[in-house]
């Protein structure tokens, strides 16, 4: 069982220049920037049940302020012709995830989750975006691992890499678009039971149904570290 405190930051600043041209060109710039911080709760909890091990994990953002600024600005001599400010509160959307795992053999392990993305408690104040958007966006994911071989007392290092594949299919917020992805990875052990170096890449593809023809491709590089040691142990031989 875990819980973790989080802090978000957004920031967005958008400029445009405009001209007027009469006897003497006139150029001014209208720039819009907008700023929003919130404090979120992150809590996950494992229950083993034999080879059996299911978890459920939620995320939950408190309402924050955003402010936002306005100004005009005369590009000839700097200075600015008008500005307006404001504030709204704007809350991110919460998340929930369940998954699971199977222990098979000490070789092979796999895993599934369901998760979803609660936007229909998306605030935006006015200030962000408020396309219209799925009230839940869920995703699905799973995968396998195999160790060749964990348990030889001398194995060659390559034995003891653990080769990850997996996919995922992900609703985005817009109710019509949707992301598909393919991930193999591996965990390269550090040592001794010291901990492991996970290395990804995610291949996948973003489409839109409300706009036929249009797709994106992408390539995500993920890294990432697993490191500690059980720090305690009982007379009685238990961590």
């Amino acid at each position: 069982m875990g819980v973790a405190y989080e802090r978000v930051y957004f920031s967005r600043s958008q400029s445009e220049v405009y001209a007027i041209n009469s006897d003497v060109s006139i150029y001014s710039r209208d720039s819009t920037n907008i700023r929003f911080s919130a404090n979120g709760l992150r809590a996950g909890v494992i229950a083993p049940l034999g080879k059996l091990k299911v978890g459920l994990t939620g995320e939950y953002f408190f309402t924050g302020k955003a402010q936002t600024n306005n100004g005009v600005f005369s590009i000839n001599d700097s200075g600015i012709i008008t500005g307006t400010s404001g504030s709204a509160f704007v809350r991110i959307p919460p998340s929930a995830a369940v998954g699971a795992s199977y222990l098979f053999s000490p070789e092979w392990m796999a895993a599934a989750d369901v998760s979803g993305v609660f936007w229909n408690n998306y605030t935006s104040g006015g200030l962000l975006d408020t396309t219209a958007r799925n009230n839940t966006a869920l995703s699905f994911s799973a995968g396998g691992q195999f160790i060749p071989a964990p348990n030889l007392l001398t194995p060659k290092y390559w034995e003891t890499i653990n080769y990850r594949a997996g996919f995922r299919y992900s609703q985005l917020p817009l109710k019509t678009s949707s992301e598909f992805a393919l991930t193999l990875g591996a965990g390269l052990p550090i040592g001794k039971g010291s901990g492991m170096f996970d290395v990804a890449l995610e291949l996948g593809k973003r489409s839109d149904t409300g706009y036929p023809g249009y797709s994106e491709n992408f390539l995500n590089v993920i890294l990432g570290f697993n490191g500690g040691q059980k720090w305690n142990k009982s007379n009685q031989g238990r961590y």
